[in-house]
């Protein structure tokens, strides 16, 4: 379908609900350029936002998917790691017969193509199909996607000790390696700030704009709100806390050693341990997975967004924290 003016005026999110698709949900409507639509399932129980309008569907049946998406201009895709695998295939090609022109998949992680870390798939298979999902809407010949890397979400991996290694309740630091490699992140609303500064460019080219959003078609883009170490992370700690660094348990970790006993452990089915497997292959110091703002070009000056205070954000995972946390709300 034509897109009205040059502009993109209705969203579809699948999972505003979830810990990104709200902070999404906040900027766009904050912008107020845009008609929100939630994708949800009747049987749901996440809670739409004021000003999000409600579709309603049935995942086993197209047409309700496609009635969904008709009319608008660009699809959000935020999934839970426990929905069926063929999720986003049935959204992809409802989307086509809707005749979506964007979609924003489900990655919401790091650079997909592995490029300046070819093992990273080969330790981590689980993430390998996120090109595939890339491949699949091009294959269908109607939508472009536009994915956005966001590195490890900076609230989300700090409030857990299988994230960046700060169990905070017992006021504990393991340290991978020295504690020294650098990670580029992204906070919950660096993300949100993110989509809505991209979606509010015009779609093509017009006199007296720089960028549109045809810029950014079948292209993965980084953003981030801070690249810094875990001692970073825990210099802050101690600035929103008020603690003494005495007053921590400090601990060192092989990053290796971390991902070989997480592996196994997963292996096992034991849940804690894929987060530890997962985190602890970012920080390999030898391969600077984790450190993006090095690789790869930051879309952050390109959209103007603007720079974040670190100490805010940890105030801001602590909180998190306190409200329950990564595994204490949904997903």
């Amino acid at each position: 379908m034509p897109i009205i003016n040059n502009r993109i005026t209705k969203v579809a999110i699948v999972g505003v609900g979830g810990h990104i698709g709200q902070y999404i949900v906040a900027a766009l409507l904050s912008a107020g350029k845009v008609t929100v639509t939630a994708v949800t399932r009747a049987d749901s129980t996440s809670t739409i936002p004021p000003g999000v309008q409600a579709a309603v569907v049935d995942y086993n049946d197209p047409e309700s998917l496609s009635a969904a998406l008709r009319d608008q201009d660009v699809l959000i895709v935020t999934l839970g790691g426990r929905v069926p695998q063929d999720t986003h295939t049935k959204l992809n090609e409802a989307a086509a017969r809707a005749g979506v022109p964007f979609i924003v998949p489900n990655q919401w992680g790091g650079d997909s193509t592995g490029r300046n870390d070819p093992d990273i798939y080969k330790d981590l298979p689980m993430f390998a199909g996120q090109p595939a999902i890339q491949k699949h809407i091009s294959s269908l010949g109607v939508s472009s996607w536009i994915g956005l890397a966001t590195g490890f979400w900076y609230e989300w991996s700090l409030s857990f000790e299988m994230g960046f290694g700060f169990d905070i309740g017992q006021r504990k630091a393991t340290f991978f390696d020295d504690g020294k490699t650098r990670m580029s992140v992204s906070t919950f609303p660096r993300v949100g700030a993110t989509i809505a500064a991209l979606l509010a460019l015009p779609v093509k080219s017009e006199a007296g704009t720089k960028l549109s959003l045809d810029d950014f078609a079948n292209k993965e883009l980084h953003t981030m709100s801070f690249t810094l170490t875990q001692q970073d992370m825990f210099e802050s700690l101690l600035r929103a806390t008020g603690d003494s660094r005495e007053s921590w348990t400090v601990e060192y970790q092989s990053s290796k050693e971390r991902f070989e006993k997480g592996k196994e452990g997963f292996k096992t089915g034991d849940l804690p341990s894929f987060g530890r497997m997962l985190y602890a292959r970012g920080f390999y110091p030898d391969k600077e997975t984790g450190d993006r703002e090095k690789h790869f070009e930051m879309v952050n000056k390109t959209l103007e967004l603007p720079a974040e205070d670190l100490d805010a954000a940890t105030r801001a995972a602590l909180k998190f924290l306190e409200e329950g946390g990564a595994f204490g709300r949904r997903a």
